[in-house]
């Protein structure tokens, strides 16, 4: 009868209702899991629509933010250096090239990756100047 409630000897605890029935719970489960996860990361992608929020919200990214600080320039004393350094008749390719580099990046205001991408045939000496 619909009015009946089953005792735990009723069904064997193998039988295949039982089987299941576990199962589905166990899917509904990890649905809802699922459904909450993507609840969860759609609020926090969303943005707040009020704009006091915004605007304490921005504040405080303000508050607790660091002021930006620049490096600074290689000073020419450092450089001079460099080449002294690695300049001498007494080194090796690997060491001129150094000293090169360094003194063409300072000269031309070139950063590494420009220096990188510059070939033989990119450098082009006259009388007055280098041409790159």
């Amino acid at each position: 009868m619909a009015g009946e409630l089953y005792e735990s000897d009723d069904l064997a605890s193998n039988s295949e209702d039982e089987k299941c029935l576990r199962k589905a719970i166990e899917s509904a489960g990890r649905k809802r899991k699922i459904e909450t996860n993507k609840v969860q990361q759609k609020s926090k992608r969303t943005k707040c629509e009020d704009p006091e929020q915004q605007f304490f919200r921005a504040a405080a990214k303000r508050q607790a933010s660091r002021p930006i600080q620049k490096k600074k320039p290689l000073p020419p004393d450092a450089i001079k250096d460099i080449i002294d350094k690695f300049g001498g008749r007494q080194n090796n390719l690997k060491e001129l090239r150094i000293a090169a580099l360094c003194s063409l990046g300072f000269a031309g205001f070139f950063r590494y990756d420009k220096l990188r991408s510059i070939k033989a045939n990119h450098i082009e000496f006259l009388k007055e100047h280098i041409k790159i």
